[in-house]
């Protein structure tokens, strides 16, 4: 069983990530403007060695050490948490939540998953958030090749895996009709400090 990291360098970069995405979304037209968390973000660290984001719903998301040591800038950082919070924005944790309380099958309520379509419009509300955040715009598609490669090193593979070559493809496309966006950030110091950090711990296991 996998516990929470209570890292304040961690926090701390969730925290701006989060407020200056959050404003990037109030700043435009193209963002949902419902389905804001009640009690605003909440990003936790996971103690896992497994690449993994995921949305509990209400603003609450979860990320894992793994996840932070794949990445290597800010920018790849903030593209992941960016999609999570589209997911929240577009409705799809309710929509989720909502058809698993309606599942008659216990086995099935372990975790849910969202489809394709849900994906895609998450990756494209994230992908303006991220932009207009002025993050580095390909970051997005550098984060979901990470995903990408990371399962296809592991054999965790699923029916799922040939859509993130999909979803690479719409965001590319996305990138070059938006045009140069100027970028306020790549990367920062105190990412690299925390990756440096959760490099040693795992490391030391």
């Amino acid at each position: 069983m996998h516990g929470i990291l209570r890292q304040p360098d961690a926090d701390a970069l969730f925290d701006g990530i989060a407020s200056r995405l959050t404003q990037a979304a109030h700043n435009s037209y193209e963002v949902p403007d419902g389905n804001w968390p009640s009690d605003g973000w909440q990003i936790y660290l996971l103690d896992s060695p497994e690449p993994n984001a995921l949305n509990l719903g209400d603003g609450v998301l979860v990320l894992s050490r793994g996840l932070i040591t794949e990445l290597n800038s800010e920018s790849e950082l903030a593209a992941v948490i960016s999609h999570e919070m589209a997911h929240q924005l577009l409705g799809h944790i309710d929509e989720a939540w909502g058809k698993m309380a309606q599942e008659s099958d216990l086995q099935a309520q372990g975790a849910f998953q969202l489809d394709q379509d849900q994906e895609l419009a998450a990756d494209r509300i994230g992908f303006v958030m991220l932009a207009n955040g002025r993050y580095e715009p390909e970051a997005a598609v550098k984060a979901l090749n990470v995903i990408y490669r990371q399962r296809t090193r592991t054999n965790n593979l699923t029916a799922e895996d040939p859509s993130i070559r999909h979803r690479i493809g719409a965001l590319v496309s996305q990138i070059q009709r938006r045009g140069p966006v100027d970028v306020r950030t790549i990367n920062t110091r105190l990412f690299q400090e925390v990756r440096s950090e959760l490099l040693g711990y795992a490391n030391r296991e």
